[in-house]
């Protein structure tokens, strides 16, 4: 019980780790394009 408990949890924090990462991810391009679009103006 306490093992499958503990499985459940890794996988979730490893689902929250992945989803943060492409979060950071399109928002670094998002944050990129905003600043080359400043640059340009």
């Amino acid at each position: 019980m306490i093992q499958q408990d503990s499985l459940v949890l890794s996988s979730f924090y490893i689902t929250r780790y992945v989803i943060d990462c492409i979060n950071a991810k399109q928002l670094n391009r998002f944050f990129m394009a905003n600043i080359r679009a400043i640059n340009w103006n």
